[in-house]
């Protein structure tokens, strides 16, 4: 929360509106509720998090922005959306940290180019577990660039070595 600069107001609001977290029995059944076959999903639409792990902080994350977005009534390319999401809270059960290599590896490699990764509809039709963490490393490099001493809040280890 702090990350996203929530202010006191905005904290005692998502005090009083729970957030709404369905835990599934796996990922076909997380793919019953949200139409999503998969580890979790985002529903924006009910602001519910649907999820076949107890803890999935990449969907709490993509919650939480768009509650602070939602003053804009902005929604961001899914690659942005989905990239700083898995930023923060890596893709379960990978961490952050391990999710900024694949994306890495993805990008050097050219296995798949972020530019066909530009528009929403072509984000969804590639596999997620390639668009999420090359997505991750395109938004963790504008985030870093942009915003000084970001690098240090999303990735401590890499800086107490």
């Amino acid at each position: 929360m702090k990350l996203l600069g929530f202010t006191e107001e905005e904290k005692e609001l998502l005090r009083k509106n729970k957030l709404v977290y369905i835990v599934a029995l796996n990922e076909k059944n997380v793919g019953e509720f949200s139409g999503i076959e998969g580890k979790g999903a985002f529903l924006p639409a009910w602001d519910e998090i649907t999820t076949s792990t107890p803890y999935n902080l990449n969907g709490l994350t993509e919650q939480l922005i768009r509650i602070k977005l939602s003053k804009m009534k902005l929604t961001g390319p899914k690659l942005f959306e989905k990239g700083f999401a898995a930023a923060v809270g890596g893709i379960s059960p990978r961490s952050s940290g391990l999710v900024t290599k694949l994306g890495l590896f993805l990008q050097k490699s050219g296995m798949l180019d972020v530019a066909s990764l530009s528009e929403d509809s072509s984000f969804v039709q590639n596999d997620p577990s390639f668009t999420y963490p090359l997505a991750q490393r395109i938004t963790s490099f504008c985030w870093i660039s942009l915003v000084p001493g970001l690098s240090k809040t999303l990735y401590p280890k890499e800086h107490t070595k």
